[in-house]
C-alpha cells in the first residue's frame, strides 16, 4: 500500500511540474513580445496613429446662458516614434468640427479647427496584459500641446489659440505586430471663445489605427 502511494505521489508531482512548465512557456511568448515584426520587420522607427474623436458632451456658452452642442467630431494624424523606450514621441495633426445648429440664438452654426501638438506618450514595449497568447494589450496615455486655428462657417472671425490634449486608453495588437486598434478617453481641458461663442471644455471618445508605415 505504501508503495503506491509513492508512485502516485511521484505521478501527480510529475504531471503538475510538466503542466507549470507549459504555463511558463505561455507566459514568456507574451511578456517578452517585441516592436519586431517576424518575417516583414526587422525594426520600426515610428508608427502613424489615425484617428477618428466623438465628442461626449460639449457645453457651450452664449449670452449668459449654457448649451449643449448638437456634436463635436474630429480627426487627426500622428507620429509616434519607435525608439527602443517605453515613452514615445507624439506630433499630431487634427481637425474638429463641432456642430450648433441646433442651438437657435448662435449665429455661426459650425466651428471648425485646424489644429497641431506635439508632446510624449507611454506605449510600452511588453504588454500590460494578454486577452490570449495572440492578442496582447498595452496600456497608453498621451499628453501633447500646440496651436489651433478656429473659424466659424460664415468666416466672420478667426481665431488663433493654444490647445492641449490628454489621452488614456488601450492598444488591441497581434501576437506578432505591435499595431493594431487603440481606443481612448480624451480630455481637452482648455475651452475656447470665438465671436462671443465659448467652448467648455470637452471629452471624446477616440478610436485609432496604430500602423507600422
Amino acid at each position: 500500500m505504501r508503495t503506491k502511494n509513492y508512485l502516485l505521489f511521484g505521478v501527480l508531482t510529475f504531471i503538475f511540474f510538466k503542466v507549470s512548465g507549459q504555463e511558463e512557456n505561455i507566459n514568456l511568448r507574451i511578456t517578452e513580445f517585441s516592436y519586431q515584426k517576424k518575417q516583414r520587420y526587422d525594426s520600426v522607427n515610428f508608427f502613424l496613429r489615425i484617428s477618428f474623436d466623438v465628442g461626449i458632451q460639449q457645453q457651450v456658452g452664449f449670452n449668459h446662458a449654457t448649451f449643449k452642442a448638437k456634436n463635436h467630431l474630429g480627426f487627426s494624424i500622428s507620429s509616434i516614434t519607435g525608439k527602443k523606450s517605453d515613452f514615445q514621441l507624439e506630433s499630431r495633426a487634427g481637425f474638429r468640427q463641432v456642430d450648433l445648429s441646433n442651438i437657435d440664438p448662435v449665429p455661426a452654426k459650425k466651428h471648425y479647427y485646424l489644429e497641431y501638438m506635439m508632446g510624449g506618450r507611454y506605449f510600452p514595449r511588453n504588454p500590460t496584459f494578454s486577452l490570449s497568447k495572440n492578442i496582447p494589450v498595452r496600456l497608453t496615455f498621451s499628453g501633447i500641446g500646440g496651436f489651433d486655428l478656429c473659424v466659424d462657417n460664415l468666416f466672420t472671425k478667426m481665431n488663433i489659440g493654444f490647445t492641449v490634449a490628454l489621452t488614456a486608453g488601450f492598444v488591441f495588437s497581434q501576437k506578432d505586430n505591435p499595431s493594431g486598434i487603440m481606443l481612448e478617453a480624451q480630455y481637452r481641458p482648455l475651452g475656447s471663445a470665438l465671436a462671443g461663442v465659448y467652448l467648455h471644455p470637452a471629452w471624446l471618445l477616440s478610436i485609432a489605427w496604430l500602423l507600422l508605415p
